[in-house]
């Protein structure tokens, strides 16, 4: 399934990111970084 993560670089969304991709989903990452850090999205993740 291909997922849209909005929040994605935050410290929830970073873990519902490695859960959705450890379960085989294809997952793109949508983040303004205001609390959020890039280095919490996964290599080769999309981020929008």
């Amino acid at each position: 399934m291909k997922i849209l993560l909005v929040g994605g670089a935050g410290y929830i969304g970073a873990h519902v990111q490695l859960a959705f991709l450890d379960r085989g989903h294809q997952v793109g990452v949508y983040d303004n970084l205001s609390s959020g850090l890039r280095e919490n999205i996964q290599e080769g993740v999309p981020f929008f």
